[in-house]
């Protein structure tokens, strides 16, 4: 195979940007991201990369753990269970 044809078009490239995107939220730890290690390794594969593997990377993540909205006479606000609340204005 010519190396020019592993050297993806630029539609496939906004393809697979809109793929990864269409996927949501990928912040470490997160659904999302699992996805997209896995969907990135198997491009790699499907293009012929022979050793495509995984390294663990420690990341810390936000998981939040409760939260609630308040609609009062000054306006919407969060209060979550990390500090006091923030006003969203």
């Amino acid at each position: 195979m010519p190396r020019d044809a592993l050297i993806p078009s630029e539609q496939q490239i906004y393809d697979w940007i809109e793929t990864v995107f269409g996927r949501g939220i990928r912040r470490p730890g997160y659904a999302a991201d699992r996805w997209a290690e896995e969907w990135i390794a198997a491009q790699l594969r499907d293009v012929g990369v022979q050793e495509v593997r995984h390294e663990p990377v420690e990341l810390p993540y936000w998981e939040p753990r409760r939260w609630s909205l308040e609609v009062g006479f000054e306006g919407p606000r969060v209060r979550g269970s990390e500090g006091p609340s923030k006003s969203l204005a």
